[in-house]
């Protein structure tokens, strides 16, 4: 029996042999070698890079053969797009011919969410949701695909979260031209399958009427010139306030306003309404390939819009307009107080209009409050810009503020953090009017956001809310913040090691000017573990904190030294209360506090700088003392009580900030507080010490020494010959030294801790002059190396 299966499998062996080289059957086609693949034979067709869910893991990225042989992409990775460049695909990982792969974070969340499987894992990373390059690489470093994506325009801006993906229109064309791109017609993409979008022929929407400063009872003509072959229909669908749409169909027929008969622009009309109304529309055009929209399915905003504004209201300040239906404000206030779930929203300022925006309440104690504070995300690739603040943005906090009867002693605490050259975002005393009604006072706040991050070089730092606790941008997790906390902890207070660690991984000139600006604005509602931000530089790997919540200001109540809770417990201050212990770096403390003190204390223009800002806002913080004229004791979360006239609060203000300039110009100027103030001579006691050039960066440096016996504040001071500017809150101990680097993790890594001021970009060369000038630009030192 053996015998005869034998011989059986040889005979079926034989005959599939007989079969297969006749040609009536063929196997799969012959798989290449990864290093036979050449650029564009493999292209990246779809990008999930911020999922509609919210879950990163929901993620992926489709790769697409274009060839007509499989592929093997064992060995090939990519060069860039987060840390993809970690991931490396696995001998025999087939793209098979004209078909696609997909790569995702989490395998498993992949086929859960979309039904098909993932070929290989980034997991521990995520793609940008702002936009970066994503680079595909064979096994010898070819490029054969990259992509620039960006989440605004010309790049479709639905794909940043509303739910489509990015999809290529075509397999043929180039994916790195974003007109070539456009948002899935579905959420979720098409992982695995063709792209929904591709072969599509619809109708064409464009030059839609943008309507500007529409005044009362005044019909709307909307216009829209629609091309495409087949056009069945073209509609005007519009929404007053939140109620349902209106659907009104546009003609062609030169009687609707809409230019001559047969010119491809269609129109029709909205009724005329009233003050404070809200207009939102929308123009469909169909065809047998189906119905194009204008706003298009690639724009994150679902309607066009306008709003007829109450020409009785007025304000100094900038006026932003917000529209929230009654039951999602009542959810909002009600079962999302405390859990920063969002809300759908619309907002406005001047005669933009803002469809789909998301709110959110914000803060911490402020949650109590009857009246909230907000956060506010624009639709993607949407920004606002409200007259006083300096950047466009898309994610902005609307702050209340109710404990005091004035926003203006906010503002003015910010105004200090210019003067010392500290980092500051936007910070804008603002109107909020909800459903074009009054609001409230209330400071538009910029929370350090990509915008900002981007505009002053922070754009690869990690920041850290409410000290190490909470991510605001750059990580993927709390791990090197807390990692930091507990590696600062665990010293013990006069150990030596504890100032090596502080010299190698603090940026100690930024972390000396937050903590001088912060006793100068005498903000003692501020600890390491709240309200400020903790800030890892990523070139430097050093940390330093930002200012954040100033409205714990209390001018002429808190004395000089009490700010660093000496006595109090050790995590609250876990990274200033080191600082503040070493004498030397104490010195250098009140050194830049005193530099500080004496520009805005000399004069009154803190005085009158807070008169102007309290000026400014008087009028709208008055009606915000009649709307919300109680705030909580959040002691007990029970406890209301009665806010301060503007008057007498601000004549407490200002009693609290002559009390402040007494202290600092009279009772500090003793041996343990503040120093007299610098003199020129002391400034000429700085020199250069040593100037290395070397090859190698790590070994290149620039050596300050300071022969006098007070430390030297050598804030924006330059060095011509590399053009470097010496950052705010660089100050040389007394009979010290201080070390500009060129590359500072380099030098760490090979030299003992030293006091660094920075580190410059421009390399010393061979040889060449350096000349040191102060902020005055008066020459103190010149060296010839």
């Amino acid at each position: 029996m053996v015998r005869w299966k034998n011989k059986f499998v040889a005979y079926c062996l034989l005959t599939i042999s007989l079969i297969v080289s006749a040609g009536v059957i063929s196997f799969a086609t012959q798989v290449y070698k990864a290093s036979a693949a050449s650029s564009g034979d493999v292209i990246i067709n779809e990008i999930m890079y911020k999922p509609g869910t919210g879950n990163e893991n929901d993620e992926f990225i489709e790769l697409y053969n274009t060839t007509g042989a499989n592929i093997d992409l064992g060995g090939w990775s990519f060069s860039s797009g987060v840390t993809l460049t970690t991931m490396t695909f696995n001998p025999g990982t087939i793209i098979n011919a004209n078909s696609y792969l997909i790569i995702s974070p989490d395998t498993v969340q992949t086929l859960a969410t979309y039904g098909v499987s993932a070929s290989a894992s980034y997991a521990g990373s995520s793609l940008s949701n702002g936009g970066e390059t994503i680079t595909l690489i064979d096994n010898s470093s070819n490029v054969i695909s990259s992509v620039s994506y960006d989440d605004v325009s010309p790049w479709p801006t639905s794909p940043d979260g509303s739910g489509p993906s990015l999809e290529l229109k075509a397999t043929n064309l180039d994916p790195s031209d974003p007109a070539n791109w456009g948002a899935s017609m579905g959420n979720g993409g098409t992982p695995l399958a063709q792209n929904s979008i591709v072969g599509l022929a619809l109708p064409t929407i464009a030059s839609v009427t943008d309507p500007n400063d529409i005044t009362a009872s005044t019909p709307v003509n909307i216009t829209a010139t629609v091309t495409g072959s087949g056009i069945s229909s073209v509609t005007l669908a519009y929404k007053i306030n939140f109620d349902a749409d209106t659907v009104l169909t546009m003609y062609d027929d030169g009687a609707h306003n809409d230019g001559a008969s047969g010119d491809n622009v269609y129109g029709a009309q909205i009724p005329g309404q009233a003050i404070k109304t809200l207009v939102r529309f929308k123009v469909s055009a169909t065809n047998g390939s189906g119905t194009s929209t204008s706003p298009s399915a690639n724009d994150s905003m679902n309607y066009h819009g306008y709003y007829i504004k109450d020409p009785s209201v007025t304000s100094n300040l900038p006026i932003l307009e917000w529209f929230i239906a009654d039951s999602d404000y009542n959810s909002l206030s009600a079962s999302h107080r405390f859990d920063n779930a969002y809300v759908d929203c619309v907002l406005a300022y001047g005669n933009d209009v803002f469809d789909n925006t998301k709110v959110r309440v914000r803060g911490n104690d402020s949650r109590w409050e009857d009246k909230l504070s907000y956060k506010f995300k624009l639709p993607s690739g949407y920004s606002v810009q409200p007259t006083g603040a300096n950047l466009a943005i898309a994610e902005f906090n609307m702050l209340g503020i109710v404990k005091h009867s004035t926003l203006a002693k906010f503002k003015t605490g910010w105004w200090v953090a210019e003067q010392a050259d500290l980092l500051n975002p936007d910070i804008v005393q603002s109107r909020l009017n909800k459903n074009g009604e009054f609001e409230g006072a209330y400071i538009y706040a910029d929370k350090y956001g990509s915008e900002w991050r981007q505009n002053v070089g922070l754009d690869n730092d990690e920041l850290y809310d409410n000290g190490p606790h909470e991510v605001l941008s750059g990580a993927p997790d709390t791990t090197r913040s807390v990692q930091f906390m507990n590696d600062l902890l665990a010293f013990d207070r006069n150990d030596s090691a504890l100032d090596d660690y502080l010299l190698d991984n603090v940026d100690l000139p930024n972390q000396i000017n937050f903590m001088s600006t912060r006793s100068a604005i005498a903000q003692n509602d501020m600890s390491d573990i709240g309200n400020l931000v903790l800030r890892y530089n990523t070139t430097t790997h050093r940390w330093s904190s930002l200012l954040w919540d100033l409205d714990g200001s209390h001018w002429g109540v808190k004395p000089l030294l009490s700010l660093y809770d000496l006595d109090g417990n050790v995590d609250y201050y876990f990274l200033q209360k080191p600082i503040y212990q070493n004498l030397v770096f104490r010195d250098m403390y009140l050194r830049r506090l005193r530099t500080i003190v004496d520009k805005i204390y000399s004069s009154d223009s803190l005085r009158d700088t807070f008169a102007s800002y309290q000026a400014q806002q008087l009028s709208d913080i008055n009606l915000d003392l009649a709307k919300w004229p109680q705030a909580l004791n959040w002691g007990s979360q029970t406890t209301y009580f009665l806010r301060e006239p503007t008057a007498s609060y601000a004549s407490s203000v200002n009693w609290g900030i002559d009390k402040q300039k007494q202290i600092y110009n009279t009772f500090q100027r003793i041996s343990h507080g503040l120093p007299a103030s610098q003199t020129q001579t002391e400034r000429e006691s700085v020199s250069f010490e040593e100037v290395v050039a070397n090859s190698n960066n790590a070994d290149e440096y620039i050596k300050l020494s300071n022969s006098a016996n007070t430390a030297v504040d050598l804030s924006n001071w330059t060095i011509e010959g590399i053009n470097y500017t010496i950052p705010a809150g660089t100050v040389i101990p007394a009979n010290g030294s201080i070390y500009i680097l060129r590359d500072d993790v380099g030098y760490k890594a090979s030299h003992n801790p030293v006091l660094v001021a920075g580190q410059y970009n421009n390399d010393l060369g061979n040889s060449g002059s350096l000349t040191l000038k102060t902020d005055a630009n008066i020459t103190i030192d010149t060296r010839n190396y």
